[in-house]
């Protein structure tokens, strides 16, 4: 194991090396006002994708609110509370309360923290312009927030806190982590990434598909369509099942949705047309429609990919719809390659039992 370990700055032209010595925000004499405007200058430093974040506002003098205030490519609002140095619980607190109160704001007020900013145009036509779709719905423009704590450390409780509410309480809060470095008069910082996902067009559009396998109307109908290789839908009247079950194209990718678990399965539609059978709802009206589905991954409910995780990871699931189109290709992407791995770490458990 590598116990010590340094960081040099390399001139490649004279093989000179300097070493990158660590030092503290008091030692450069850096203030968190400071590090936001580093933030809010330059995008990339902070956020995986700089072209997928619009940033909305800054703490003004006085204002108790965090420091910057951003909305992502699927609109999440995105909280961010800056520390120079270590951070403790008091921080985890600190940032729930600017939740608190943010969940308190209408559309107005952040549109008016916008407009503070200098920006003339409407904010969430705006943010429509930015994400070249002009049908987004309102309603899902900032309503769901993820938080973040950027510090140079944390201490074991406010890791223990994090953890908890994260993963126990499906809270959206994170910790992103910042180091600091000197070598002469130069200053280098090393920071952490928050994922954001890539703004996708609708031209950018790749046949993937989400199913929802409809558990209120016929429960443990999901394992009926597992085994027998195929999706079906029903009560929309002949027509109406008929064409909803025809969108998917021969060949494209469909994720089937249990509610109230997540998605379990991926696969691929092997039928050109809908076909009507009555196998898995039984029902007697003509008005249940299949199309035959090659699964490729397939999942115990409780080890589905929730709604909620796919919200972390920048898209929000149509789970209100029978069939939709799923417009984020690089998260259906991350949802087969999860199903995959889960079934994978599965498989590994039960050989070593």
């Amino acid at each position: 194991m590598i116990e010590n370990e340094a960081l040099y700055q390399v001139n490649r032209n004279t093989g000179e090396f300097s070493e990158l010595s660590p030092a503290s925000a008091w030692e450069l004499d850096l203030k968190e006002k400071e590090i936001e405007k580093w933030v809010v200058r330059n995008p990339k430093i902070l956020f995986s994708d700089p072209d997928a974040i619009t940033i909305i506002a800054q703490e003004l003098s006085g204002e108790v609110l965090a420091d910057v205030l951003a909305v992502d490519s699927q609109g999440n609002l995105i909280v961010v509370e800056i520390k120079r140095h270590w951070s403790d619980r008091n921080v985890v607190g600190q940032i729930l309360d600017y939740a608190a109160r943010l969940s308190e704001w209408v559309y107005e007020q952040f549109n008016e923290r916008w407009n503070t900013g200098g920006h003339e145009k409407d904010l969430f036509k705006a943010f429509k312009v930015f994400i070249q779709n002009d049908s987004f719905s309102r309603e899902d423009f900032l309503k769901n927030r993820r938080l973040f704590i950027l510090a140079a450390g944390e201490d074991e409780g406010m890791k223990r806190i994090i953890s908890w509410l994260r993963d126990g309480y499906k809270v959206p809060i994170d910790f992103i982590p910042f180091s600091l470095y000197k070598a002469g008069n130069e200053t280098y910082v090393r920071i952490g990434k928050i994922d954001v996902m890539p703004i996708v067009s609708n031209a950018e559009w790749r046949g993937d598909w989400f199913f929802n396998s409809a558990e209120t109307y016929a429960p443990n109908a999901f394992q009926s369509m597992i085994d027998l290789a195929t999706i079906a839908a029903f009560g929309y009247g002949p027509e109406r099942t008929e064409h909803k079950m025809n969108l998917p194209a021969q060949g494209e990718r469909v994720f089937m949705f249990v509610t109230g678990r997540g998605i379990i399965a991926v696969g691929r539609v092997l039928e050109d047309q809908a076909v009507q059978r009555d196998t898995v709802f039984g029902n007697r009206d003509g008005d249940e429609y299949h199309r035959e589905v090659r699964w490729s991954y397939s999942v115990a409910p409780d080890e589905a990919v929730t709604a909620s995780q796919c919200s972390d990871w920048g898209y929000n699931l149509p789970v209100r719809c029978v069939i939709a189109r799923i417009a984020n290709h690089h998260v259906a992407d991350l949802i087969e390659r999860t199903l995959k791995e889960r079934i994978e770490q599965h498989n590994t458990q039960q050989n070593e039992k």
